[in-house]
């Protein structure tokens, strides 16, 4: 894992993110779109078991504080402040456990630019979410042609319309 390809640093700066799978294209987005190319380092964790300890604790070296962004529970999280406290390395790290990123439910581009945002105090206008108009409310139908309709129309032969 210490020297595997899949696993590697990009841009320049003193602040850090941590990442790994799909949350590493948001991490991409969010650093273009923020303005951040020259302010943002990024460690890309593409062979995540065992984790690279050597690789965090040379990164965290390198910056003044590090998010960390994932899917899931906080496994890249974890390890990584594991990582820095036996390097007696005292940065501020976080992720899932400051509620900058939900431990909930799917990462977005988003979540993500306002987590990035959030944590490194810089600006960010989330795009206006506009609500769509309440539709009249109609029954379910099943489309022409499906299997299940001889089922529900046995059901409804047996117990009736409420059925």
């Amino acid at each position: 894992a210490e020297s595997s390809a899949l696993n590697f640093t990009s841009g320049e700066g003193r602040w850090g993110i941590v990442t790994s799978g799909v949350s590493y294209l948001y991490v991409r987005d969010a650093i273009q779109d923020l303005g951040l190319q020259d302010r943002v380092k990024v460690l890309k964790i593409g062979f995540s078991h065992p984790h690279p300890k050597v690789l965090f604790q040379a990164f965290l070296r390198t910056v003044d504080k590090v998010l960390v962004v994932e899917e899931l529970e906080p496994f890249l999280e974890e390890s990584l402040k594991v990582a820095a406290q036996e390097g007696g390395l005292t940065i501020p790290i976080a992720g899932k456990g400051r509620e900058l990123i939900p431990r909930e439910f799917e990462l977005d581009a988003v979540k993500v630019k306002r987590a990035v945002s959030r944590f490194f105090g810089v600006p960010y206008d989330p795009p206006k979410v506009f609500s769509i108009p309440e539709l009249p409310q109609r029954p379910p139908n099943l489309c022409p042609g499906c299997p299940h309709r001889a089922t529900f129309y046995a059901v409804k032969q047996t117990f009736g319309q409420d059925a």
